[in-house]
């Protein structure tokens, strides 16, 4: 599958998924009608414009939509699924205020020790530890 099949089948379910328009993405992208539908229908390749546009619209880091664009690499050629989600993380992260920032470390804190807690209980765990 080319680059830009992908781009259009990924850009076309996120457009779905949040039930908008052509023209709502347009409008929320601020980008014209007609560019998106260029891309949608494979006439023009997206661009980096387009692409900074589409992620200010879907509330994502530009750097996502760069990759369906294939304007950037492919993780896969560099690095894993978790890299990106920790890069994902580090992005929206960069967007909030210090105290917001505390709080999210406070809650994956909080997930870890139940993890870990969990972990400990589960009955291989029990089983490991028995003499």
């Amino acid at each position: 599958m080319k680059v830009s099949d992908k781009m259009v089948i990924w850009l076309t379910e996120e457009i779905q998924k949040r039930g908008w328009s052509l023209r709502e993405l347009a409008r929320r992208a601020d980008l014209s009608h007609a560019t998106i539908s260029n891309v949608l229908s494979e006439q023009s390749k997206p661009g980096f414009d387009f692409c900074v546009g589409i992620a200010k619209a879907l509330d994502i880091p530009a750097e996502v939509v760069l990759r369906h664009a294939g304007l950037l690499p492919d993780t896969s050629t560099y690095g894993s699924f978790e890299d990106m989600n920790f890069r994902e993380l580090y992005d929206l992260m960069r967007n909030l205020t210090p105290k917001e920032r505390r709080d999210v470390l406070e809650y994956t804190r909080l997930r870890y020790r139940l993890l870990k807690e969990e972990q400990a209980e589960s009955p291989a765990a029990k089983k490991n530890a028995a003499p």
